[in-house]
């Protein structure tokens, strides 16, 4: 399971190459993924950059809630310490998905680019939420209990009756809810999701991937939900306890 929670994008200062003024780029460091950065119809090759302020450590770099349609081509995230991104050490290109994603070896760069060239120069592109940084895993440690992986569909839309008896609706866009159970997890995994929990609580948006392989190999932009509770399920002989707990997500639409 990987967590992606420390998102350095947010705090980054960003630039684009073109805007459209009404949807400037810095909306995808909004937590609502429906509030979208838009390019501009006037050029072809876009890029947003991203200033760290300093060299940050990043792993990882996901892109969601965009309408790309496999037509754009040189869809890469670049890595710098210069400015001006004449010299480009590091650049990998982006798996295409509900999700763009890239992942990576560990970089140490100032200056982060996201950048993609249109088929044509008058399409316009969108970006919901952009992830920069590195993610929390355990390994088998942090996956859920092979049992303890549950998913509800959640259908918000309100269903009533007029006086004489017709259905109506009023229909609203569905969700996703997970609850996912650990069992005899060791204190250093409960550990790192007590430092995930201090920084993002119940009320900021993280991204989470359960496997590497499908079918659970989805990337999700979700919430917490509940207030993490641990309990003791055993005891190790240099006096370390292993536990149980439980974290509920809800799908950011």
């Amino acid at each position: 399971m990987k967590i992606h929670y420390n998102n350095l994008a947010d705090s980054g200062s960003l630039t684009a190459f073109s805007q459209d003024d009404n949807f400037p780029v810095q909306n995808v460091q909004n937590y609502i993924p429906s509030k979208v950065y838009k390019t501009s119809s006037a050029i072809s090759v876009e890029a947003i950059t991203i200033d760290l302020g300093t060299d940050m450590l990043v792993t990882c770099c996901l892109l969601y809630n965009h309408n790309f349609d496999g037509t754009q081509s040189n869809f890469l995230i670049q890595g710098t310490d210069d400015i001006t991104f004449a010299s480009v050490p590091f650049s990998q290109a982006f798996t295409p998905g509900i999700v763009m994603n890239a992942y990576f070896a560990r970089q140490m760069y100032r200056y982060w680019r996201i950048t993609f060239t249109k088929a044509n120069s008058t399409d316009v592109r969108s970006i919901g939420r952009v992830f920069l940084g590195d993610y929390f895993t355990s390994l088998d440690a942090g996956n859920p209990d092979y049992d303890g992986y549950t998913v509800v569909t959640v259908d918000p839309s309100v269903i009533g009756k007029s006086l004489g008896g017709q259905t109506y609706a009023e229909q609203k866009n569905q969700y996703r809810t997970l609850d996912l159970t650990f069992t005899g997890r060791t204190d250093s995994v409960k550990q790192s999701l007590d430092t995930i929990f201090d920084l993002v609580g119940t009320w900021k948006p993280i991204f989470v991937q359960m496997l590497d392989t499908s079918p659970m190999n989805e990337i999700l932009y979700v919430r917490i939900t509940n207030s993490q509770s641990y309990k003791v399920n055993s005891w190790q002989d240099t006096y370390s306890p292993n536990w149980n707990f439980a974290i509920s997500l809800e799908e950011q639409i």
